[in-house]
């Protein structure tokens, strides 16, 4: 009979437990989650990780975006959508600007679809690039919100520096081209660790004297696979570090080009909306 009641006892449990998920929960490291509100219009803060430019890359063009916030739901209960997360858009109108652009009255454009990122638990959040929950609208971008002044003070007072000066072409190059960040080199490990340190790159500069440059190849790797969640901080960290260098260099050399241009860098923020209120399970 003591085998039968704790039998009984143990069916109880399962069946209340399992009545719990169909609530809405559901189990994550031993414990019982339930479904919490991602609000409309919740802001999703996102980096570009390549290089962008009106009229060369064509309509249609698969676009690579990091998520550069944790991104929370209604009162902060909990994670919806993590740092590091990797999403794509779509380039839905490219178009340069020539001499005849103000008389057509046909200047640059450039503008981006992003429709969805992941949520922890998997499932797709819509999108929208307006906080009033209207989808399916383009994100423009133009030489406002994608150039920057100039370098900062900090990298400009280094950027002669022959060490920095291979450093920052490896950077570049590695978001222009896809190319992998390589400090097997001393002088552009040393390059490396001057860029850090002037610029107060915590996340780098442990990387880098670390020896964990092979972390971050991995997460620049990963940017390739659209909906991939990322789990080692520093390294993410590390990668949004350097995406805003590679900005930051790429834009004093449209600068230089004096061109009319429409060109979006590495590391520009683009920020998204949350396009429709959705349950989830907080990661």
């Amino acid at each position: 009979m003591r085998i039968g009641k704790e039998c009984m006892k143990k069916t109880v449990l399962i069946v209340g437990l399992l009545a719990a998920v169909g609530a809405g929960g559901y189990f994550a490291y031993g414990k019982l989650l339930k479904k919490s509100p991602l609000d409309r219009g919740t802001e999703v803060k996102l980096v570009l990780m390549q290089q962008l430019e009106a009229g060369k890359d064509p309509e249609g063009t698969s676009v690579k975006l990091m998520v550069a916030e944790d991104v929370l739901t209604a009162g902060g209960g909990g994670i919806a959508i993590h740092k590091g997360s990797l999403l794509s858009g779509k380039i839905s109108q490219s178009r340069g600007e020539n001499a005849l652009a103000a008389i057509t009255n046909k200047p640059a454009r450039l503008e981006l679809m992003i429709n969805q990122a992941i949520a922890a638990d998997g499932q797709a959040i819509k999108l929208t690039s307006a906080n009033n929950g209207i989808l399916d609208q383009p994100i423009s971008l133009n030489r406002g919100n994608t150039g920057r002044q100039n370098l900062s003070a900090k990298l400009q007072s280094i950027a002669s520096d022959p060490e920095v000066m291979r450093a920052l072409s490896q950077i570049e190059r590695s978001f222009k081209e896809g190319g992998r960040v390589d400090v097997t080199d001393e002088t552009t490990k040393r390059g490396f660790e001057k860029i850090a340190k002037q610029l107060n790159m915590k996340n780098l500069e442990e990387v880098v004297l670390g020896n964990r440059v092979a972390e971050v190849n991995s997460v620049l790797d990963s940017a390739e696979k659209v909906g991939t969640v990322l789990s080692d901080p520093l390294a993410i960290g590390a990668v949004l570090e350097l995406a805003n260098i590679a900005g930051e260099i790429g834009s004093k050399l449209g600068q230089m080009l004096k061109g009319r241009k429409i060109i979006a860098y590495p590391g520009t923020p683009i920020s998204v909306f949350v396009g429709e209120t959705t349950q989830v399970h907080p990661g």
